[in-house]
């Protein structure tokens, strides 16, 4: 009977497609993390979003898995979240990239539109890499300071 109740309700199609959708999204967020080590040339610590990027991206898809299409917890949802501020300021646009392109993957993967997300996540990462070959890395060197006291 246990099993029964295990096999109709755990392991549904359901199950497993979400479990796919949150571990594609995973991947996406530390791949997502991978190139901004590379491609970043911000003067922050670019690991401190090892864990921050692959989580934004499970909390958009449980948030937009959990919303679906109802508009009371959707504007229940924006109520909570408008008391909801950062402390933390961001300092450079770059940062605010990285951290919009995990917000829209997250969307688009509860959203369960895998195929778009994973082109858009594909053209943006390769977008990405392509314009920091341009980019003047040496501009974080001569961000230094020395101090010294006699």
């Amino acid at each position: 009977m246990i099993i029964d109740i295990l096999n109709s309700k755990l392991f549904n199609s359901e199950v497993f497609d979400i479990l796919l959708i949150l571990l594609l999204g995973v991947f996406y967020g530390f791949v997502l993390f991978f190139t901004m080590k590379k491609a970043s040339t911000a003067v922050c610590d670019v690991s401190r979003y090892f864990v921050i990027l692959p989580m934004l991206i499970l909390i958009m898809i449980l948030v937009i898995n959990v919303i679906q299409s109802s508009i009371a917890l959707s504007l229940g949802l924006v109520g909570a979240l408008s008391i909801v501020r950062f402390r933390t300021p961001i300092k450079e646009a770059e940062e605010l990239v990285y951290i919009f392109l995990a917000i829209a993957i997250g969307l688009g993967l509860g959203a369960r539109y895998i195929g778009t997300t994973t082109v858009a996540f594909i053209l943006a990462t390769l977008v990405i890499l392509f314009l920091s070959k341009f980019k003047n890395k040496n501009i974080v060197d001569l961000m230094y300071m020395e101090i010294s006291h006699n």
